[in-house]
Order: C-alpha cells, then sequence, then structure tokens
C-alpha cells in the first residue's frame, strides 16, 4: 500500500513537471511567433525563386551566340562561330564554283555567308525563283554554302562529285531548275581524316591533289579537319633549340609512308627526311591551312605527347623519361622512342615550346589532336596518376593557348580495352575541363563506346565511321548500323558531331556518299539512296545499273556486327592450309551485280569513267569470291592426298590470278605504277626516290624490315597481284604438290623462309610499272564473266 502511494506521488510530480514545460513552450511559441512568420515568408520566397529559376532554364530566351556545345549561353562562350576564320569567306566558295563547274558556269552563282545561326543551327538556303535569275545560295558558314552548292547538283542537276571522279553533265545554264529550300544542319561539328590517312593516302600528295580534296570536304559540309602536313619541320627545329644534333634528329624520324606511327610514338628512325623533303611539307601545310580557313574548315593541329628522340636522355640525364611499348614486335632499331612523363617539368617546357614553334609557323584555330596511348599501354594503373596525365598534356596546350581544345581520338578505349576499365578511362578523361576536350568515338559504326563509359564522363563527343583499315580493297560496309548508330547518337547531349575516320581514302565511295547524306538528312532509305547513287553516278537512269547496287546495298553493303573488316581476304594474305571465309552476305549477291553491271553497260549512252572504276571494282570482289572457291578446295585436296585434282585446282587458281591482273590493269585507281611514281616524284636527288619507292613498297607488303604487319596495307593492284600474290601461290601450290608426291609433311621452316624472300624481292625491287590503263575494263569483264561463269559456280561447304 505504502509503495502504490510512493508511485502515485512520482506520477503526480511527473504530471506537473510536463504540464510546467508546456507552459513555458507555449510562452516561447507566442513570443517567437512573430519571428517564425517572417522566416517562412522567406522560405516561400525562396521556394518562389527555385521554380522561377526552373523555368527560366528550361524556356530560355532565344540569343544568338552558342557555346562550344552549341548550346545558348547569355554571354562569353567558350566557342564563337563569330570569327571569320571559322566561318570562311564568299570569294574562296567561289573560287571553289570556278574549279568546279568553270567560269562561265560559276558566274551564275551567287553566294552570301550570314556567319549567323538559325536556332543554334547551321544551315543553308538554294534559291533560284525563276529561269532568269541566278542561283543564290545563302548559309551560315563556308562549308554550309558549299554543301548548298552540292545538293543542289546532286538532287536538282543529278551530278556527282567523289574520290573516283566526277559527272558533271549541265544542262545550258537557262534550263537549270528553278528551286526555293532551306535546310538546317543538325551537328554542330562534321569531323574528316584519321592519323593514319596522311600515309596511307596522302603522303605522297601534290598541291593540286590537295586542292581537290580540300574542295571534296567543303562541298560535304565537313569543318573540322586534321592537319599534319610539315609536322617534322617544326619538330626538327624544337629538338635543334633543345640542343640535338642533326644525326640524332635523323635516327628518329621514319621514312615519309611510316610518319603517322612515329608521330603517335609506335616506331621510330628508318629514313632519313631531307631539307628538301621539310621546306615542301611546310610550304604545302601553309597551302592548306590557308585554304581550309578561307572555306570554313578549322585545321586540327598537333600537340605534344611526351614521344621524343632517345637521344634526348644525353641532353636531360635526370629527367623522367622511360621508352614506350613495344609495337608489333618491332625491333629495337625501329620501336621504342623515348617517353617524356608529364610530371616532369620538363613536359611542359617541351610541350610549350613546341606550342609557340607550331603557331609561329601556322597560326592556329585553338584545336589540338594529341593521342598519347595509341595502341599501347600507359606504364601504370594507379588513377592518380593517369588523372595526372591528362592534366599535365592539357596544361602543355593550355600554357601557350589558353582557348586550347583537345582532340582526342578513342581509338585506344577500343584497341586496348582490356585495359581500359570504366575508373581508368573516367580519371584519364575528367583530367581536362569539361568543353575542353573533344572525344572521336572512333569506331561507332561498330563499336561505340559513348554508352560504355557514360557519354565520356560528359565531355563532348564525335559520332565517327571509321569503315576502313591499311586503305585496303573489298567491298565492305555497315549502312544501317551508320544511320541508326547516328539517330541514336543525335539523342545525347555530349553528341556534338558526326565524322568519318578512315585509315585510307579512295575505296567504297559509295559508304561516303552515304554518311555525307547525314549532314542535314535524319530519315534516308538506303535502297532508295542506292538508286538516287547509281543515276547521280553514271549521269542517266539505268535500271539495271540500280539493280546492281541494290543488290550491293542489301547484302556486302549491310553488315550488322562489331567485327571490323580489314580487308583481308584469303588471295591477299600469306597462303596457308588454316585461312576462313568470313562472309556476312550471300556471295550470289556479288555475283548478281557483276551480272547487272555488265548488262547496264550495254544500254548505257556513253558509260563514263566512274562505271569503269566500279565495274573493275565489281569484278575484282567477284574474282576474290571464286579465288576463295578454289582456295578451299585446293585446300581439301592436299587433305585428302589427291594430287591430280590438286593440280587442277592450282592451276585454275593461278590463271584466275592473271585474269585478276588483267582486270586491274584496265583503270588507274587500281595500279601500282601510279603510287610509286608518286613516291618518286615527291623526292628531291636520285637517293631520295630509292628511299622514298622503298617506303611506298614496304608499306602495302611487308609493313616493317621483317614483315611485322604483314599485309596489313596491302592492296589488290595490278603489278602487285602479278609480282608479289602469285609468286606466294605459286611457291605454296609447288610446297603442297611436293609434300603430297613424296607423302611428307610440309615443310613450314624452308617454305617460310621462301616466302619471306619473295616479300622482301618485292618491297626492295625498283621495277617500273605502268601508269597508263591497258584495255577496255567492260570488254575485260565480259570475258572473265564468261570464262569463269560465276552463277553456276558451286560453292564448297
Amino acid at each position: 500500500m505504502g509503495l502504490h502511494c510512493e508511485n502515485c506521488q512520482k506520477k503526480i510530480i511527473r504530471r506537473m513537471k510536463c504540464e510546467r514545460k508546456t507552459l513555458l513552450v507555449t510562452r516561447k511559441l507566442t513570443f517567437c511567433k512573430p519571428i517564425y512568420a517572417f522566416l517562412g515568408s522567406i522560405m516561400l520566397l525562396a521556394v518562389i525563386c527555385l521554380f522561377w529559376l526552373r523555368f527560366m532554364l528550361a524556356n530560355p530566351e532565344p540569343i544568338e551566340k552558342v557555346n562550344f556545345l552549341g548550346r545558348k549561353v547569355p554571354a562569353s562562350p567558350t566557342w564563337d562561330l563569330k570569327p571569320l576564320k571559322l566561318i570562311g569567306n564568299e570569294d574562296d566558295v567561289r573560287g571553289l564554283i570556278v574549279r568546279l563547274l568553270g567560269d562561265q558556269y560559276a558566274s551564275r552563282f551567287r553566294i552570301e555567308i550570314t556567319g549567323e545561326l538559325k536556332e543554334n543551327r547551321e544551315w543553308f538556303n538554294v534559291s533560284r525563283r525563276s529561269f532568269s535569275d541566278p542561283v543564290t545560295i545563302t548559309g551560315s558558314s563556308g562549308t554550309a554554302v558549299s554543301y548548298g552548292l552540292h545538293h543542289y547538283l546532286k538532287y536538282e542537276l543529278n551530278c556527282h562529285v567523289s574520290w573516283d571522279g566526277v559527272q558533271l553533265d549541265l544542262p545550258p545554264f537557262e534550263n537549270m531548275p528553278v528551286a526555293e529550300y532551306e535546310f538546317s544542319i543538325p551537328d554542330r561539328f562534321r569531323y574528316y581524316m584519321n592519323v593514319c590517312t596522311f600515309s596511307y593516302s596522302y603522303v605522297w600528295w601534290n598541291w593540286t591533289r590537295w586542292e581537290r580534296e580540300i574542295d571534296w570536304m567543303a562541298l560535304n559540309g565537313f569543318n573540322l579537319v586534321l592537319a599534319f602536313t610539315g609536322t617534322e619541320a617544326v619538330w626538327k627545329e624544337v629538338y635543334l633549340q633543345l640542343g640535338l644534333t642533326q644525326d640524332e634528329i635523323d635516327d628518329h624520324f621514319s621514312g615519309p609512308a611510316f610518319l603517322a606511327w612515329n608521330r603517335m610514338g609506335n616506331i621510330r628512325g628508318g629514313a632519313k627526311l631531307s631539307d628538301a623533303w621539310h621546306m615542301s611539307q611546310v610550304s604545302l601545310q601553309q597551302k592548306i591551312l590557308q585554304r581550309m580557313r578561307s572555306l570554313g574548315i578549322t585545321p586540327v593541329l598537333p600537340a605534344f605527347a611526351g614521344h621524343l628522340p632517345r637521344a634526348i636522355t644525353r641532353i636531360f640525364p635526370h629527367a623522367k623519361i622511360t621508352y614506350a611499348a613495344r609495337w608489333n614486335n618491332f625491333p629495337d632499331k625501329y620501336c621504342c622512342p623515348a617517353l617524356l612523363l608529364p610530371s616532369d617539368p620538363l613536359f611542359q617546357r617541351i610541350g610549350s615550346m613546341f606550342m609557340q614553334k607550331l603557331n609561329e609557323m601556322f597560326g592556329t584555330d585553338h584545336m589540338y589532336n594529341c593521342d598519347p596511348f595509341n595502341e599501347m599501354l600507359p606504364n601504370t594503373t594507379d588513377l592518380r596518376v593517369l588523372n595526372g596525365y591528362g592534366k599535365s598534356i592539357y596544361s602543355s596546350m593550355s600554357a601557350v593557348d589558353p582557348e586550347a581544345v583537345w582532340m582526342l581520338q578513342g581509338w585506344f578505349l577500343v584497341n586496348e580495352n582490356y585495359y581500359w576499365t570504366y575508373e581508368r578511362a573516367k580519371a584519364f578523361l575528367t583530367a581536362v575541363p569539361p568543353g575542353k576536350m573533344i572525344v572521336l568515338d572512333l569506331q561507332s559504326e561498330l563499336k561505340p563506346q559513348f554508352k560504355k563509359f557514360d557519354n565520356f564522363f560528359g565531355q563532348p563527343f564525335i559520332w565517327c565511321m571509321l569503315h576502313n583499315f591499311g586503305r585496303t580493297l573489298g567491298l565492305q560496309g555497315a549502312l544501317e548500323q551508320v544511320k541508326q548508330g547516328i539517330l541514336e547518337g543525335r539523342k545525347e547531349d555530349e553528341m556534338v558531331g558526326i565524322g568519318i575516320t578512315m585509315e585510307g581514302i579512295e575505296t567504297n565511295y559509295v559508304v561516303y556518299d552515304f554518311f555525307s547524306e547525314f549532314v542535314r538528312d535524319d530519315e534516308l532509305d538506303i535502297v532508295r539512296f542506292s538508286e538516287d547513287y547509281s543515276k547521280r553516278r553514271y549521269g542517266e537512269h539505268n535500271s539495271a545499273a540500280e539493280s546492281a547496287w541494290r543488290a550491293l546495298v542489301t547484302s556486302v553493303y549491310n553488315y550488322t556486327g562489331d567485327e571490323a573488316n580489314h580487308g583481308q581476304y584469303v588471295f591477299n594474305n600469306r597462303p596457308s592450309l588454316k585461312k576462313k571465309l568470313k562472309y556476312w552476305y550471300t556471295p550470289e549477291d556479288v555475283y548478281n551485280a557483276w551480272y547487272l553491271i555488265l548488262k547496264a553497260a550495254q544500254d548505257l549512252k556513253s558509260p563514263n569513267n566512274l562505271f569503269h572504276v566500279d565495274v573493275v571494282d565489281i569484278t575484282r570482289q567477284g574474282i576474290q569470291l571464286i579465288l576463295d572457291d578454289l582456295y578451299l578446295n585446293s585446300t581439301a585436296a592436299y587433305l585428302q592426298k589427291d594430287l591430280q585434282t590438286l593440280k587442277v585446282v592450282a592451276s585454275k587458281f593461278l590463271d584466275v590470278l592473271d585474269d585478276l591482273e588483267s582486270i586491274l590493269g584496265s583503270n588507274e585507281r587500281f595500279m601500282l605504277g601510279p603510287w610509286l611514281e608518286s613516291a618518286k616524284t615527291s623526292a628531291s636527288t636520285p637517293l631520295e626516290k630509292k628511299v622514298y619507292e622503298r617506303d611506298a613498297r614496304n608499306q602495302i607488303s611487308l609493313w616493317g624490315p621483317n614483315g611485322e604487319i604483314r599485309d596489313y596495307a596491302n592492296k589488290q593492284w595490278s603489278g602487285v597481284v602479278k609480282d608479289y600474290f602469285k609468286p606466294r601461290w605459286e611457291l605454296y601450290f609447288k610446297a603442297l604438290k611436293r609434300a603430297v608426291r613424296t607423302g611428307s609433311p610440309l615443310n613450314t621452316s624452308k617454305y617460310h623462309k621462301d616466302l619471306f624472300d619473295i616479300e622482301q624481292r618485292f618491297a626492295t625491287s625498283y621495277d617500273l610499272y605502268p601508269t597508263v590503263p591497258a584495255g577496255n575494263p567492260i570488254q575485260i569483264s565480259e570475258e572473265i564473266f564468261q570464262k569463269l561463269n560465276p552463277l553456276k559456280t558451286t560453292r564448297t561447304p
């Protein structure tokens, strides 16, 4: 009972305390009520401001200027379209029209470059309201206007301008169609080129050929283009300033045909570059840059990635220098240049010296390419070090050019994907301020990387089609994947452009013409495109030719997958018993296209050279497939020890190679002679001619002193078939027949030694080859078709 009462007292005391606290709280609330009301008003105002700000960001006022990403900003854009050097000028666009159409037609075109965007996009307008009016083309830039001109020529006049030639069958000007239309251009940048293209395609070019190419760039709307010609002349000056001797510099530079990989630190040495070479390249680069800028094309110049001559250690013995990784097993004499680590202060010094000399010689438009890890791994996995690499490389650019933008080829993310994890890529790419780097997603049509790496962690990127490796020949493409890939990429805010990054040009032009349509068009029907392509290319409607192209674009040009096709087929590779055939199409589609293109030849009024190019190329592809069949038959005969069948098949295989040599020799586009003569023409002395010819031959055969990348860039050209491919197959079949006849296994050691002797003989020979085509390609193709009868060929499983 007493305990109960004690508990009651405790409860009462607790209740009293609670009531007292409640009273105190009530008094405090009464006292603080005005304060809380004031604070509530402030919070409400803040919420209203936040909603207003969100609305304004979602619905900005129209603003004329855009930033580097092509997004509207109120002031101080990072990238401004206004400067003339990015816009081009009207007189130079008129000059392009004169070069393309001649004075008479050019005088009837009116050009106006406004330098203004419409709805944040570049654009062009074509207008001819009556037959008495000129054709007026207005646009935001020189490249937009040039693209507008090309559009009028293609779609109103059925013309064709390509690497293979032009078809410009124009009516009298007064009969040219009236037109009135305007197109916007979806992408801020239209990028062109690959570091390797300078060696595989441009290496021996003179100004005449460069001028034609720059015109082609503008006509196809490209406004961002690599410009590496003359790079070695800049480095020579820097190396001399650092204290290197001329002999040490000569030991570092590669021959002209291999400079692309010397620039990326893959190889070193191999040929002395003369003063005459340097002077000619500097002069050429100055013309290239002037013309690009005048048409509104922004050149992308090189920057310092850390690769240096090995002799640099003599001058800086305590610098943080290692050696680049061995590339493709090249011997020490030709591999592993010095690699200066970005953490060394010397990196900034040399990088700044190069940038200053570069800008002094060539000027700048603030775009720089630098690829520190091209097919080579960093010497660390430390995320902080990788981040430091990125910061140091960009710092060496921005120290000299505060407006510098680093353009990076994203090939390393594809080729070394086992190393570049998400975290490592992020550490490297985010080292550069957002918008100060552009990543080229180099092979987006097969292996896009932007999704894997979260749109490159916020850095702007360009969706690129790689398509070609080594400038090899062979019909192939992935048109549907190109179309869908571009449309998918355009959904991403970070995608600021589209580009083509082929290693070599002048092959499969239909693929590049298709790509250029996406400069303006989101909805493109592939079959309809192929029919229009045929009409423009040949200058007239022809149902058989259009059917041939339909067969090709729905088969050989319709690859779906992610495996790159390097043009490595059976007959143009080193002969062995282990070759495997890889088709994503039905070979009969190619045979049918061959039949149809020859049928078209009978109906065309006047088959032009573009038609001849296609006849040769389709015939070449058909022969290649027939050789695949014969290879399988020869392998089966060898394994079954059937000597008689082996002899018959081997003889036919070699005979078909002769047919291939014949058709290729009927058109200059497929001949070895012009390649070698252009190399020799680039030389200034008899000795230099021999050096350059050796370079040109080695690149398309052994690709290295001992065949390190053998056949990577070989060519299906006349001369190469006769003196390189055929002797190898003759040796191969001779060895197989000997093995079957004697009952002994193939002596692979002797066979490979003899093969190398054949390959080296071709690479070091100075035999002359024709530069003028022989024979009529249509007639030759018809004879081969009738002889081989491919549509009745039974394929061996």
